[in-house]
């Protein structure tokens, strides 16, 4: 995953067509760690798929334009819509299920 911490960056990622992974989390939470590192095995079964990590340093703006309010969360975005959005507690497995079942969907075309 690649860090970003600039909002308009994340404007910029989020216009873009595809399907675009938002993972904000905290040094401070425990499962943060261990859900990214899930996060990101299961992620090399989606190649097309760009995952960020947004830091929550000097970002207030950033979690506050995007409604985050706990750590850790997944936002998924297809060509610039919301379709999953997963904060503090949630099974990573469903989760999963849910990335590849619209995954799928995209891919089809």
């Amino acid at each position: 995953m690649v860090i970003v911490n600039d909002e308009k960056t994340i404007e910029d990622l989020l216009k873009k067509k595809g399907i675009t992974l938002l993972y904000f989390s905290s040094p401070t939470c425990s499962a943060c760690g261990a859900i990214k590192e899930k996060l990101e095995v299961a992620l090399k079964n989606f190649p097309k798929i760009s995952a960020y990590e947004i830091p929550p340093f000097n970002t207030d703006e950033i979690l506050a334009s995007f409604s985050i309010f706990t750590f850790p969360a997944i936002l998924l975005y297809i060509d610039g819509k919301e379709y999953i959005r997963e904060a503090r507690y949630f099974s990573v497995e469903n989760l999963i299920k849910n990335i590849n079942r619209y995954y799928e969907l995209c891919n089809e075309k």
